[in-house]
């Protein structure tokens, strides 16, 4: 058995670009990920790691100073040392979808459905290359304003395609008290944060934190699963 923790990312500045990632690994992975995680988050006093509030100095980490930004992301990242979790992202801008026939948006629904069918082909392939007889159970970030809708699109999304019985179910869970979710919601804010720099400032380097990312899943063997869509 596998479980992959999904969460999405907001649009990013003007250029208004959306993301989602997807983290999998099997129970005892994602056990011990969780211990260092939470000693990680001790480390610096903070309850969770939540990209749009540690981004924007707001909620729990409100008047901390650059310095202890720096050691609690450092702290975070180090905690994927010699684990084995399988990341998959994918990006989209806003303004591609629109560009679509009607017709062509309308049964693609939203950019956020997009990278959503990418993620789940992403972890239906982490199960179909794993142990025979694995199956991947999904945990979605909790929210209202899809739920439903990602609800119907996982099971039509898992009857339709050849390797989609290796998805068993869908659930959702807070992120602010689930490890895998925040290193989701870290990834996804990280990619998507990525090509809105990448399109409106291509001077800069790449952010630490993305590089790390991406350093540690070609360690495993390759990062063929970080997408821009």
């Amino acid at each position: 058995m596998r479980i992959a923790y999904m969460d999405e990312s907001g649009r990013a500045g003007n250029t208004k670009f959306v993301g989602m990632s997807s983290c999998d690994a099997d129970p005892e992975t994602w056990a011990e990920f969780a211990l260092r995680w939470q000693a990680a988050l001790a480390s610096e006093g903070a309850p969770y790691l939540q990209m749009k509030e540690f981004s924007g100095y707001r909620g729990p980490y409100r008047g901390w100073d650059d310095a202890r930004r720096r050691r609690l992301m450092r702290a975070c990242l180090q905690t994927l040392d010699g684990l084995e979790i399988i990341m998959m992202t994918a990006v989209m801008r806003a303004s591609d979808f629109k560009r679509l026939l009607p017709e062509t948006q309308t049964g693609l629904i939203d950019p956020y459905f997009c990278c959503f069918q990418e993620c789940l082909h992403g972890s239906a392939l982490a199960g179909y290359m794993g142990s025979e007889g694995d199956v991947v159970h999904v945990v979605y970030s909790q929210q209202d304003e899809f739920r439903s809708r990602f609800v119907r699109m996982f099971h039509q999304w898992r009857s339709m395609r050849e390797h989609g019985q290796k998805l068993k179910s869908i659930a959702f869970g807070d992120m602010r008290e689930t490890s895998g979710l925040q290193l989701a919601d870290l990834l996804a804010y990280e990619t998507t944060h990525y090509y809105h720099l990448k399109a409106t400032r291509p001077d800069l380097p790449v952010r630490v934190p993305f590089k790390a990312l991406c350093d540690y899943q070609i360690s495993m063997g390759g990062a063929a699963m970080f997408k821009y869509t």
